[in-house]
């Protein structure tokens, strides 16, 4: 974090609540995770699980991990997005040893394994299309948002993600912003640093609609 008084607010935040930092790469915020080396050191004793995805691993700020996310069918090509090279050696080496989540396991993933989808689309049940059931993931961020949930995580901290782009972003924000609600709904905390860019958009309406409307 930035400051020791947001450290230890944070920290305050998180006492006796199972939680989650989700991290993904953007600048604005990916480097204010909770990278506590283990349990011994963290500075509050509120250590925090951190699950990241694809080709983070490449960047100085990501320190640690201990679930991964790799939902991609070509994990192992050569330059990964960003021009990162040998993400596919860093899948095989797992230097960390943790759960790489995939689509299917894979023999030369250490620890890979299914994520599993169907158990997941349960938490949609109540969201029909006609008569078929709704499968809403846009991003790796959805996918561990639904294992955050399923998992009954009572604190979910996001950062690193704000899909403010044009790009693919623009299809990906309404989908994230859909399982964070999924989970306020299931009375799960979330975290977003001050300078995340979901859920944020000026008022509709204006900001004048009358005495007390803020």
């Amino acid at each position: 974090v930035k400051d020791m008084d947001t450290a230890v607010r944070l920290s305050e935040n998180r006492q006796g609540k199972k939680t989650v930092a989700l991290v993904g790469m953007s600048p604005l915020s990916c480097a204010m995770s909770p990278f506590y080396d283990d349990m011994e050191i963290a500075p509050f004793g509120d250590y925090v699980e951190i699950w990241s995805m694809n080709e983070t691993h490449a960047f100085k700020f990501m320190k640690r991990a201990t679930r991964w996310f790799q939902i991609h069918i070509n994990y192992a090509q050569k330059v990964a997005k960003r021009g990162v090279r040998e993400h596919y050696e860093w899948l095989q080496k797992n230097p960390w040893g943790i759960p790489i989540y995939m689509i299917s396991p894979q023999k030369d993933i250490p620890k890979s394994q299914a994520y599993p989808l169907e158990i997941v689309c349960t938490l949609l049940d109540g969201v029909r299309r006609g008569e078929d059931r709704v499968k809403y993931f846009n991003s790796s961020f959805d996918y561990m948002m639904g294992l955050a949930i399923l998992e009954k995580y009572e604190r979910v901290e996001v950062y690193g993600f704000d899909m403010a782009g044009d790009n693919e972003f623009a299809i990906q924000k309404p989908s994230a912003e859909f399982w964070i609600g999924l989970a306020v709904g299931r009375g799960i905390e979330i975290y977003l640093p001050p300078e995340c860019m979901l859920l944020k958009s000026n008022l509709y309406g204006g900001m004048e609609q009358g005495e007390g409307w803020q």
